[in-house]
């Protein structure tokens, strides 16, 4: 059997431009998919933040100075796992409630409106809160002590 050459055209440009085309396509909704999860997460924190006193101002106990935008979190940035505030919270349906401003979700002796800048529980969406923030609510303070180190590692 004799082997014969047979004319075979090759396209390379056409099929690896639309090969990369379709490549840069996915990757750019990809990205674009991501950037809305931020977005959306963002959007929900800030949501969330205005629905109590001082949302957007709550002191971060393990950095002097910094804040926690996630407050009812565990973590900072307010993804993942809810803490304690952030469980009462929802049982209050996401309102800042007489029972949820009275509450101490975070087990340290102070209530969460003492927390937040809300001690009498006044505050309304919308109005300026009677006082800072002083502590978190959903983080017992002060964190180094023994009681709070074992309440915050649970």
């Amino acid at each position: 059997m004799a082997i014969t050459e047979l004319p075979i055209e090759v396209n390379f440009n056409s099929n690896s431009s639309d090969s990369s085309m379709q490549k840069r396509s996915a990757l750019l909704l990809a990205v674009a998919a991501v950037a809305l999860c931020f977005v959306g997460e963002s959007q929900a924190r800030r949501t969330y933040q205005a629905r109590i006193p001082n949302g957007n101002s709550v002191p971060d106990p393990f950095t002097p100075g910094g804040t926690w935008p996630g407050v009812g979190h565990r973590s900072k940035e307010g993804a993942g796992m809810r803490n304690p505030f952030g469980i009462d919270f929802g049982l209050n349906n996401n309102a800042w409630t007489q029972g949820l401003c009275r509450a101490d979700s975070d087990q340290d002796g102070r209530s969460n409106g003492a927390e937040l800048g809300d001690p009498n529980c006044v505050w309304r969406v919308g109005t300026a809160p009677p006082q800072a923030a002083s502590g978190h609510p959903g983080v017992c303070e002060p964190v180094n002590t023994a009681h709070c180190r074992n309440i915050n590692n649970n």
